[in-house]
């Protein structure tokens, strides 16, 4: 499907959606941040500091029109490909 790609680790497998996306743009500005005030920080993910970060990155992310109408475009496409695959499915 062209709105989310598969990843297999082992026995588990992982869909990876526009959700995604955005929490990993949140994760990924989270380290940028840190590093500005000290670069250890930007290394740890365990830190308390680091997590705080993200979520609040990520839910100002979530709070621009442009990433909801993003994620409302991509549900509706992803829908629209699912129909159309049931509807291939059943003709088979």
């Amino acid at each position: 499907m062209l709105f989310f790609s598969v990843g297999i680790s082992g026995s588990k497998v992982t869909f990876f959606r526009f959700p995604n996306l955005v929490e990993t743009i949140a994760h990924e500005l989270a380290h940028c941040l840190l590093s500005d005030f000290n670069l250890e920080w930007a290394e740890s993910h365990d830190d308390e500091r680091h997590g705080k970060l993200t979520q609040d990155i990520l839910k100002w992310l979530w709070e621009f029109t442009e990433v909801k109408m993003l994620d409302k475009i991509v549900k509706e496409a992803e829908e629209k490909i699912m129909k159309e695959k049931t509807l291939k499915d059943k003709e088979n």
